[in-house]
């Protein structure tokens, strides 16, 4: 084994190198760790997007099978009226 100067300048320069290797072991996983919590931040906010989604659509779906659903559709997609209606047409526009 090295004895004297040469083995302690030998010991360091190990160190330094194990001190180095530690760094940027850690700085590299804090910016992994970031970047995970960044992916998971927008998977959640669009989950919480879908989340709504499904709400809207639950409603709807609650909704269609309605004589006033499909009354509404009737009237504004086909231009249907019910009988006896009086339509009126502005013939200004």
């Amino acid at each position: 084994m090295l004895k004297g100067k040469a083995g302690r300048i030998l010991l360091w320069v190990a160190f330094l190198i194990l001190a180095i290797n530690m760094t940027f072991s850690v700085v590299d996983r804090q910016m992994r760790k970031a970047e995970a919590e960044r992916a998971l931040s927008a998977l959640s906010a669009r989950i919480h997007a879908e989340e709504r989604r499904q709400g809207l659509l639950r409603k709807e779906l609650a909704i269609i099978g309605s004589d006033e659903y499909i009354e509404r559709i009737a009237r504004t997609h086909f231009g249907m009226v019910r009988p006896g209606e009086k339509v009126f047409i502005d013939m200004g526009q």
